[in-house]
């Protein structure tokens, strides 16, 4: 970027320079010598630095002239770079920017050199001052505090998500003004209406909000269901826009999902029944966040996107929700946007009829529609008595080839509806396993991290990796 007068004139005659230098380019014995392609590639450098340099010195000149319309950025990340701009919209240069600091005009040239990443933040409320400058009050009233008290505001507000939004400057304690403006940034674009209360580590009242989208049951902490639905729809509505995967067609009929997932794989599993969903176009977002939802299908534009947040380590619970969550995906298909989150449990007792019938696809995907049939067996084998029930679903899963895991889990919920809760002894009879960790790595292994660069916003990119990566 030109900051003033000098700049100008040295990159006016480098453009000159440059040009020369193209003009004269196939006379030159040196450049005659190279292959085609190393002479191509050559030409291009010299035309991209004449392009850079010449739309430098356009920018400056329309500055120079007083014109800001259509070259200074709405984004507040770019607030330093707005701050140059402004000054020389303003015809200040930098001895008078100096002089109102009361520093070194070389001090004042190398802040701004190093777009004030050294500067202070009661320095960049002076400058808004003198510039003139409207930012969002809200920025303002961060600007006014700590880096140490913002942290702790922010932890408190965000908890687990805290780490995850934090911007490395917070951590490196180097360059806090960006800090403040990626942030700030963050907050806006995922949490928008909540984000002074976040900043301020204020208490919000989610309990209005979440009910009237969500209708969460008793005992739901509120705010952690906002905060966190929030936070994964903005990362799945991102992740939408780097897939280069076409959505496919989705059946609903279970037994020819099970055949499908068997043929390509060999196997019904966790593991393939997610590579399946990924070949079908819909990614499976996994999260390791304690509270908040247990599931979630968004369509976002015509593309589903399915997020697993179940905190049980087995992997049949894991393997329900997933099925459960794409019988959502496959519901009114002509609809470019749909959401559906899952508060509790998808294994309880329900009246809505789309939950019945995303738990009625599960069941028949991973019983072979004979879950009646196998519960059948288990009773009996334990004569209707309790104890013997554990004995009795290994044997009857040993003998139908089932996943026992999947059929401790379907006798727990029969049994709940008669009255009994055997949830503990299920949850015993799970294989050791960690399906958190087969979803992140088949996340990773479908994401093409080149692709991020395709998103428009850096701070975009740098939300997504964090979320991916960290």
């Amino acid at each position: 970027m030109i900051k003033n007068d000098l700049e100008l004139k040295i990159s006016q005659e480098s453009v000159r320079d440059f040009l020369s230098t193209l003009q004269h380019i196939d006379f030159d014995e040196s450049f005659k010598k190279l292959s085609p392609k190393k002479q191509e590639i050559y030409r291009k450098a010299l035309e991209g630095e004449v392009k850079n340099l010449q739309n430098q010195i356009d920018e400056y000149e329309s500055l120079k002239s007083g014109e800001l319309h259509d070259i200074l950025s709405d984004k507040l990340t770019e607030l330093p770079l707005n701050l140059i701009r402004v000054r020389i919209a303003r015809g200040f240069d930098e001895r008078f920017m100096a002089e109102q600091l009361n520093i070194d005009v070389s001090d004042y040239m190398e802040l701004e050199d190093d777009l004030f990443a050294d500067a202070d933040t009661e320095t960049i409320i002076r400058l808004i001052r003198l510039l003139n400058i409207d930012i969002p009050t809200e920025l303002h009233n961060m600007f006014t505090k700590s880096s140490d008290q913002i942290k702790r505001n922010v932890k408190n507000s965000l908890g687990s998500l805290f780490d995850r939004l934090l911007p490395f400057e917070f951590k490196e304690e180097y360059n806090l003004t960006n800090g403040y403006l990626k942030l700030f940034s963050s907050l806006k674009k995922i949490f928008n209406e909540h984000l002074d209360d976040i900043l301020t580590g204020s208490k919000t009242n989610h309990n209005m909000l979440t009910n009237a989208r969500y209708k969460s049951p008793k005992g739901t902490r509120d705010e952690l269901v906002y905060l966190y639905t929030s936070y994964a729809e903005f990362i799945s509505k991102e992740i939408t826009k780097i897939l280069d995967i076409p959505p496919k067609t989705l059946t609903t009929d279970p037994m020819e999902f099970r055949k499908n997932v068997i043929d390509k794989y060999g196997e019904l599993n966790l593991e393939s029944c997610i590579s399946y969903l990924w070949d079908l176009g819909i990614p499976i977002l996994p999260f390791e966040m304690s509270g908040g939802f247990h599931g979630a299908c968004w369509r976002f534009n015509g593309r589903n996107v399915i997020v697993l947040k179940q905190q049980s380590k087995s992997q049949s619970r894991w393997l329900f929700d997933l099925l459960h969550e794409y019988w959502h995906a496959t519901q009114e298909p002509d609809k470019l946007e749909r959401e559906i989150v899952d508060l509790g449990e998808v294994l309880v007792q329900t009246d809505d009829p789309e939950e019945l019938d995303a738990n009625k696809f599960a069941e028949e995907v991973i019983f072979e529609g004979k879950s009646e049939e196998l519960f059948d067996e288990c009773f009996v084998s334990s004569n209707g008595r309790i104890q013997f029930l554990k004995n009795a679903v290994q044997k009857v899963a040993l003998e139908n080839s089932v996943d026992v895991g999947s059929l401790a889990n379907y006798t727990a919920y029969r049994m709940l509806k008669m009255g009994q809760n055997w949830w503990g002894a299920a949850q015993n009879l799970q294989p050791k396993g960690n399906p958190y960790s087969k979803a992140y790595e088949i996340l990773i292994s479908r994401i093409d991290p080149s692709k991020l660069s395709s998103l428009e916003d850096p701070l975009e990119q740098e939300i997504i990796q964090n979320a991916l990566y960290q």
